[in-house]
């Protein structure tokens, strides 16, 4: 554990026995949050976590350098498997382009990504075809070309049948986020998160009515930016 700004971080490497096609909670699904580089300042990724938990929902938290390991485990867990519980990854920073790499790797062995929420993703920006939909918020960086402290649009990949909405929170979607958002703050951002967490819920839904489909996603209250 690590001492930040006031706030407990955990940089201790997630649980590849977490990783299951099924769940036991009140909501179906299961929800794998990526941290940003070192882990050293994604600690808003394990409060959303935690908020998700709160909710019903199983949420389980992944550090940056387990990306190639969580994609193996995710895809073997989930191969062949019938009528799966939704699959939701939510990442910040680097740890973004960890989740489209992660996708990329689900996609060969034919398993679905019903929910992908990514904030600020680095260098990345394909998403694959795999992703049923996909909320990208993201800032626009301040050293010219640099991927230093940014995030970019994405798109989808060719063929894709998905859905990815764009939101730059320095343009269409400033009212979503507390004033002078940046990089860093992003994942903790309190006013920003309850919509995050709405995305999740709408994608898992109550066990008790869930049909294993997922749900229309929660619409932005300001016109997102479709690409």
């Amino acid at each position: 554990m690590s001492l930040l700004g006031g706030c407990i971080t955990s940089t201790f490497p997630g649980d590849m026995q977490a990783v299951q096609p099924v769940s036991k909670t009140p909501r179906v699904g299961n929800v794998y949050l990526i941290r940003g580089w070192g882990g050293m300042f994604s600690w808003g990724i394990d409060e959303l976590a935690g908020e998700l938990r709160e909710n019903g929902v199983s949420a389980h938290v992944y550090q940056h350098d387990q990306r190639d390991q969580l994609a193996r485990t995710l895809a073997e867990k989930y191969r062949g498997v019938h009528n799966p519980e939704p699959l939701c990854i939510v990442a910040h920073s680097a740890g973004s382009d960890d989740a489209l790499y992660i996708a990329g790797e689900c996609a060969k062995a034919g398993v679905t990504i019903d929910l992908l929420v990514t904030l600020d993703n680095v260098d990345a920006t394909v998403v694959p075809g795999n992703v049923r939909y996909c909320y990208n918020y993201w800032l626009p960086g301040t050293f010219g070309e640099s991927n230093f402290l940014r995030g970019l649009p994405m798109e989808k990949d060719a063929g894709s049948h998905g859905t990815v909405i764009n939101i730059n929170l320095a343009g269409e979607g400033r009212d979503l986020c507390e004033p002078n958002p940046s990089h860093i703050t992003l994942d903790k951002d309190t006013k920003l998160r309850p919509r995050l967490v709405e995305h999740v819920l709408a994608a898992c839904p109550d066990r008790r009515m869930a049909n294993h489909d997922l749900a229309q996603p929660a619409r932005l209250s300001s016109a997102p930016d479709h690409r």
